[in-house]
This record gives C-alpha cells, sequence and structure tokens, in this order.
C-alpha cells in the first residue's frame, strides 16, 4: 500500500519574477514526508504569500498588493473575506548578508 502525500498549492503575490523561482526553488528543496507545495494562482491557492514590500493598506478593510512582474497587474482584497485561514505573523526583513542557496548533491 503506497501513502499519496498531500500537495498544497501557494499563491504568490507582489514578488518579481527571480524571487518567484527562487520560492519555486526552495518549495522543491523542501518537500518532505508530509506534504508538498507547489505554485498556483492566489484565488486557488490553498494559502498566499504576500510581499510585504510591495503592500499597501487601502481604507479600513482593504489590502492591495502592487505587482512584482511589470507585465502583471496590482490585486486588491479584502482579507477578512477569504474563505481560508489567516496568519497575523508578521516577518522582519532579512539581512542583505543572507543569500537564499540552493544545494545539489554530488
Amino acid at each position: 500500500m503506497t501513502l499519496e502525500l498531500p500537495v498544497l498549492t501557494l499563491g504568490l503575490a507582489g514578488f518579481s519574477a527571480d524571487q518567484q523561482l527562487a520560492i519555486s526553488r526552495m518549495l522543491v528543496l523542501s518537500a518532505g514526508e508530509a506534504n508538498s507545495w507547489e505554485i498556483a494562482e492566489v484565488d486557488v491557492a490553498d494559502a498566499i504569500w504576500v510581499n510585504g514590500a510591495r503592500m499597501q493598506i487601502v481604507g479600513t478593510d482593504r489590502i492591495r498588493v502592487s505587482p512584482g512582474v511589470p507585465s502583471a497587474r496590482s490585486s486588491s482584497t479584502c482579507p477578512t473575506s477569504i474563505g481560508r485561514s489567516r496568519s497575523r505573523n508578521r516577518c522582519l526583513p532579512t539581512s542583505r548578508r543572507f543569500a537564499v542557496s540552493t544545494r545539489t548533491s554530488t
């Protein structure tokens, strides 16, 4: 009997093409025994990752996220209307000395 692992989807908002590629690589490398993640469109994703540097609060209940890719459009939503769980954790920017790297086995 083989076990099927859940594949969860992650929507990215406000990230550049290079940042999206780095995140995608990180997800592949971090796939584990419990689950794995794939990048998906924001409107169908299980979870959404927003680049806070590109986010603006609009009014009292909406956020707007500027695109990270020049050909994309900004998106606007009311976080309380999203039918998914939300994390209220806030991340601080990392040091410029911190670099995302990918390791390959030889």
